[in-house]
């Protein structure tokens, strides 16, 4: 991904938007200005452009773009905004950029949110600061609906996930939490670090069956983490375990469930040389398979940051790092390339 096209060095996976095209956030922005980040547009011919370049007063976008019924992709700064403690911003339709909510520390909400917004059926938005969970209402206004603590209780950086009961699922490294819109937080499941792994690594996923699907990033059998299938009695079943080597982590991460029925999911491999990532797919019933294996030559994606399944049923997955310029690539498995298993 060229920095002057698109930006550089995506952090997060794509969203498809209302008009068609893909839409996704980079941490270098079009001037090739670092931190400050970018926000760029993927036509279904291939081509990129920055549609929009963060500045110092809203900088750093982070975790991925959420599209609402209206068409409009929202997002979160970490830094910037009016006091320099992270922003909410909307681009509609129609293309326009909009700051939503500038965040503020002394607030219920918090400040510097760490985690993409989720859509309820209500048309809230809810979403995680450093210290609390927070809603945006249909009419704009945002209030914290529960603190967050350091040490335990859902983490800030687990993003939230909206479940057909109406309430919203998340984890920290104690466990696996369900909350209500109003506030009210149940423990489901406390992890077993070694039989079951710490960490997580990506939100819980709510699949066709009902069950809940989720992945940790250390500990489990293995010491690579796992991914796992909780059921809404808060029974938990570890169906694969990462294997991992000494000082090396592969950083596992569940993406999404696709048309196909099969959970998708990454490792994000390490920063040296050995290993740059992975693609994978689980079977609910618990087959799991390596579907692309991602290496260090040949311009080839490094280290991947999300898979999203499009409406023509590809997967497109974005990555950190690879690529000619080394600054980040899109890549797209077909439904084919993936039932067989590509290497």
């Amino acid at each position: 991904m060229a920095a002057r096209r698109g930006g550089a060095w995506p952090n997060s996976p794509v969203t498809e938007g209302a008009d068609g095209n893909l839409y996704g956030l980079t941490e270098l922005n079009g001037q090739s200005v670092p931190r400050n980040g970018g926000l760029y547009q993927v036509k279904p011919d291939g081509t990129v452009r920055t549609v929009y370049s963060f500045r110092r007063d809203r900088r750093e976008p982070i975790a991925g773009l959420t599209a609402t019924a209206d068409g409009s992709l929202y997002g979160v700064t970490a830094q910037g905004g009016d006091n320099d403690a992270g922003t909410i911003f909307r681009l509609s339709a129609s293309g326009g950029y909009q700051t939503v909510h500038s965040f503020f520390c002394l607030s219920s909400t918090g400040c510097h949110p760490r985690t993409a917004l989720v859509a309820a059926p209500d048309g809230s938005l809810y979403g995680t600061t450093t210290s609390a969970v927070y809603r945006v209402a249909p009419d704009g206004s945002v209030s914290g609906i529960l603190p967050l603590t350091c040490c335990a209780g859902p983490s800030p950086d687990t993003p939230l996930a909206f479940a057909t009961d109406g309430n919203l699922y998340t984890m920290g490294d104690d466990g696996a939490f369900r909350l209500t819109p109003s506030g009210a937080l149940t423990l489901l499941h406390a992890f077993d670090p070694l039989a079951q792994g710490a960490g997580p690594s990506s939100p819980l996923l709510q699949a066709s069956d009902g069950n809940f699907y989720g992945t940790l990033s250390r500990g489990g059998p293995t010491e690579g983490g796992t991914v796992f299938r909780l059921r809404p009695d808060g029974r938990l079943t570890v169906l694969h375990a990462f294997a991992t080597a000494p000082n090396r982590n592969v950083y596992p991460a569940l993406w999404l469930q696709a048309s196909d029925g099969y959970l998708y999911g990454t490792t994000q491999g390490d920063d040296g040389f050995v290993d740059s990532g992975s693609v994978w797919r689980l079977a609910l019933l618990g087959e799991f398979s390596t579907v692309l294996t991602l290496s260090q030559q040949g311009g080839d994606a490094q280290h991947p940051r999300g898979l999203t399944e499009t409406s023509d049923g590809r997967l497109v997955g974005t990555s950190a790092r690879g690529g000619l310029q080394a600054n980040g690539t899109l890549f797209v498995l077909t439904p084919a390339a993936a039932a067989s298993g590509a290497r």
